[in-house]
């Protein structure tokens, strides 16, 4: 993308339509980016947004936004129409979020690292009337919304949640992605309250490490343009390797950023790294424990740590608790708190008759807030239909409240897990499994590892079949994001039962697998750059790894374990524990 005054939309063909601001469209004061327009209205030269050495102000910002609005307005697409964003983690994609919103339509964002079949289920879900790709522009349905989905508009009434902004998605356990509508007023709710209770100011430096189709983007993008503060974005190699990482946010001096505890275990490395601007870090996503705390503060001492919690159905931030300096002196396995209520929002724990328990006892975490998403789209025929939440959402979330009457969290009512920040019905990957031809049982389950929890799995297949554990991986692979395709499949010829007759489809064993594929690409690695195995912590490029080097890797690790490697997954992903993983999940890398 250039610098300068040159619009990052703009090729050599383009329409002038897709660079001229239009004086029609604009920003209501209740809208998400409402905040961004008029600071960049009022000062076009603040320096916006920073990917490597380009630089973007906010009035670049704007303008660009702008023309993205006008094209997809030209394009036919009315107020309320669905625009997907297929997306790579670049500034263009912050442009086309502006674009979409100054458009009054809704976008959807779509990780272009996600599986194809994965994609296309989440457009299943979603039936976008365009599709955003770079800078192509491409209308999927013949009518804005209206006739086809005019219930999804109406049906509840908006006020006082407001117009819908966004479509997310989880997990199902039917295999389908759900996708969730949120609105404007929400997200602006929590722009409104976030900078006081959080002391985020203009001057901050913030980063984008969300996952790109998970919401906390959302706040990742508009907390820094609705402050006039400045955001920062890693190229996709850098965020993918955490020592890299962590060097890239102590040389762009970041000081608030939001991540998974997961990916602060291995970024906030004591002794590899430290991070003296960080001054706020949210963390959201998963449990965090105290010896967590303890070991972050020792990377980063001058920081103030929140946990956060929400939940796709809540607002951005439903319970978020503040540790105090002597926090991390407890009990190193003690979960941190849930904290206090976001404003306008209630808690409660409650019973499956739906009473309130007594102190001490787990129970469901209820949200009550008009705060909520607005509902989840569903098909109804032809139409897509929102099934709303009102005011009201049962998370599914076991809560209960200890000595103190702080709320802690005590897992799951189902089997939804999280991994790496991604919830997943663990039914969701057992359904994936069973649609590989020959699967005849399929069970999922949780895993504990330093780099956090990961899904093993155990499978039946029909005797003869020839089913292996690479086959089953690269199955799944295409239909799920990375972070939860099993790390590691058992795979049986015959139903195990315990010793008292009953179904066993406990996966002990499947360790085994996982260190066996780790051992072997660490040799593979060594091999071709004629020396022993690579440590975890080693780097294939560091080491003296070229783009032919890449392809002999790429060509072996396909041989040996059915994994096709493109040589930018190596570029991505290079260090030997992270390649490994990639082989595991058996990621196929988007071209």
């Amino acid at each position: 993308m250039p610098s300068g005054s040159e619009d990052p939309w703009r090729k050599a063909d383009a329409a002038d339509s897709l660079t001229a601001p239009s004086p029609v469209i604009s920003a209501s004061p209740e809208l998400i980016h409402s905040r961004f327009v008029r600071l960049a209205e009022a000062g076009p030269d603040r320096p916006g947004l920073f990917s490597g050495d380009e630089c973007l102000s906010y009035g670049q910002l704007l303008t660009s936004g702008r023309g993205v609005a006008v094209a997809l307005t030209d394009l036919g697409l009315a107020p309320g129409s669905r625009v997907a964003i297929l997306a790579r983690r670049n500034p263009r994609l912050v442009i086309q979020l502006l674009g979409v919103l100054l458009a009054g339509c809704q976008f959807a964002i779509l990780d272009r690292t996600y599986p194809r079949a994965r994609v296309q289920a989440m457009v299943d879900a979603c039936r976008p009337h365009a599709v955003l790709e770079d800078d192509r522009l491409d209308k999927r349905a013949p009518e804005a919304p209206g006739a086809e989905d005019g219930a999804c508009l109406a049906d509840p009434d908006p006020a006082p949640a407001g117009p819908p902004a966004y479509l997310a998605f989880t997990s199902g356990t039917t295999g389908t992605p759900r996708c969730v509508q949120g609105g404007h007023a929400a997200v602006v709710h929590y722009l409104t309250w976030s900078p006081k209770t959080f002391g985020l100011q203009a001057g901050d430096r913030f980063s984008m490490l969300s996952g790109l189709s998970h919401d906390p983007l959302i706040r990742d993008v508009f907390s820094p343009l609705s402050l006039g503060a400045q955001l920062f974005i890693p190229d996709l190699r850098t965020w993918a390797r955490p020592e890299a990482l962590a060097t890239w946010l102590r040389e762009r001096r970041i000081s608030a950023t939001h991540l998974t505890p997961t990916m602060a275990r291995r970024v906030f490395v004591p002794g590899k790294v430290s991070l003296p601007d960080l001054r706020r870090v949210l963390l959201g996503g998963e449990v965090v424990h105290a010896g967590d705390l303890r070991s972050f503060a020792q990377v980063a001492p001058g920081a103030e740590f929140t946990v956060v919690y929400g939940c796709t159905e809540t607002p951005q931030v439903a319970m978020h608790y503040t540790a105090a300096s002597d926090e991390p002196a407890g009990d190193a396995a003690a979960v941190v708190p849930l904290g206090e209520p976001a404003p306008a929002l209630e808690v409660e724990i409650v019973s499956a008759t739906g009473r309130e328990v007594p102190a001490g006892e787990r129970g469901e975490l209820v949200v009550r807030t008009p705060h909520l998403a607005l509902g989840y789209l569903h098909r109804d025929g032809a139409r897509l239909r929102l099934e709303p939440f009102g005011s009201q959402y049962a998370t599914g979330d076991l809560a209960y409240r200890d000595a103190d009457g702080r709320l802690v969290f005590a897992g799951r009512s189902d089997r939804q897990v999280t991994i790496r920040g991604a919830r997943v019905e663990l039914e969701e990957i057992e359904h994936h499994l069973r649609s590989c031809p020959g699967v005849v049982l399929a069970a999922a389950t949780t895993a504990p590892s330093d780099a956090g929890p990961s899904v093993h799995a155990t499978v039946v297949v029909e005797p003869g079949s020839g089913l292996t554990e690479r086959e089953l991986k690269k199955h799944v692979a295409a239909l799920l994001p990375a972070p939860v395709v099993p790390s590691a499949i058992t795979v049986l010829e015959k139903i195990p039962m315990s010793p008292n007759g009953k179904l066993d489809m406990s996966n002990d064993q499947t360790a085994r697998s996982a260190g066996h594929v780790t051992s072997r690409v660490s040799e593979i690695l060594g091999t071709v750059l004629g020396r022993g195995p690579l440590a975890p912590d080693e780097d294939f490029f560091e080491l003296g790894g070229d783009s032919l080097a890449a392809i002999e890797v790429a060509a072996t690790i396909e041989d040996e374990f059915g994994y096709e490697l493109s040589i930018e997954d190596i570029f991505q992903v290079s260090g030997a524990a992270d390649l490994s993983m990639l082989v595991w999940n058996g990621v196929r890398g988007d071209s």
